[in-house]
């Protein structure tokens, strides 16, 4: 429980301060055109002067309701995980200064993107959600109550109760890939940081823990950059009608169809458009969210 109090914590801030940039990288991942500064400015501009500086935290209070129990799951399932791992095998590890068994590095991994799993699945429809409110141009007035009444209302009959999971598959594929290279290039950093200093990874400082978490977001970010323009695009699609044999049917975008269809029109850039964005965004949001998790861990564990 502590640890998933903490984990909301941590992505609560987390969230709130990587939010203006988010709005930036979402409008330009999910349009068409070419990511430069300038434009990015410009675009943050049009923001403020269409909906006031409010505007550059759109869709945060749906991101909060999410991210809260999002960071809350995947911190505590890591932390169960990576218990039962150890329990499970508890010899021939190796130990840090305070005593305390560590996991191999594929374990991290394997810990790290079961986390992501678990948090992803239990809050996808909230994500779905606030992807199209910051991808709705400056200005449009959007509210959280009409995109669910349009997600639900996207497609009929059987197919309705997956409209709120559109993108499942890539965002699954993403988390998954990204908190298992966040969570072993974070803890590997500091175990040997730690182990440098003479003391236990848990007494590490915030400002290291910070370089850390920043460290471990450049990574992460750049491996997954891909998958996640492709869950952009497919989150904020709307329904596309195709004419078959006997009339028109309705289809949801595929994953593989959009990557190569991004790839067609844009190119391998299309791909990482916006990727430099994240140079910012990410090393800010993990940095935020590390830190602010083991310093609320530590000061709650002493009450």
């Amino acid at each position: 429980m502590l640890d998933m109090a903490c984990g909301g914590l941590a992505g609560l801030a987390a969230k709130t301060a990587e939010a203006p940039v988010d709005r930036m990288k979402v409008l330009f991942q999910t349009g068409t055109d070419a990511f430069t500064w300038r434009g990015g400015v410009q675009v943050m501009t049009d923001v403020v002067r269409e909906e006031g500086w409010r505007g550059l935290w759109k869709g945060n209070v749906v991101a909060a309701a999410r991210q809260v129990p999002f960071a809350g799951v995947n911190y505590a399932a890591r932390e169960a995980i990576k218990s039962s791992m150890i329990e499970r095998k508890p010899t021939g590890r190796e130990k840090t200064a305070g005593g305390n068994l560590t996991l191999a590095p594929w374990e991290k991994l394997v810990s790290g993107a079961g986390s992501g799993a678990a948090s992803t699945m239990l809050t996808y429809p909230l994500e779905v959600a606030r992807v199209r409110m910051q991808a709705a141009r400056p200005g449009a007035k959007v509210t959280l109550r009409a995109i669910f009444e349009e997600m639900y209302r996207s497609v009929r009959g059987d197919a309705q109760a997956r409209v709120p999971m559109a993108g499942l598959g890539p965002t699954l594929l993403g988390m998954m890939a990204y908190a298992g290279v966040t969570w072993t290039v974070f803890e590997t950093l500091q175990e040997n940081g730690a182990k440098a200093a003479g003391h236990d990874p848990k007494d590490t400082n915030p400002m290291q823990n910070a370089m850390y978490g920043g460290a471990a977001g450049l990574v992460g970010q750049t491996v997954v950059y891909p998958i996640e323009t492709v869950r952009r695009r497919i989150q904020v699609m709307k329904r596309q009608a195709i004419h078959a044999k006997g009339g028109s049917v309705v289809v949801t975008a595929d994953a593989t169809r959009v990557f190569f269809r991004v790839w067609k029109e844009e190119g391998a850039r299309g791909l990482y458009k916006g990727l430099s964005i994240n140079f910012v965004k990410g090393p800010l949001a993990l940095a935020t969210s590390f830190t602010v998790f083991h310093w609320a861990k530590n000061e709650l564990g002493r009450g």
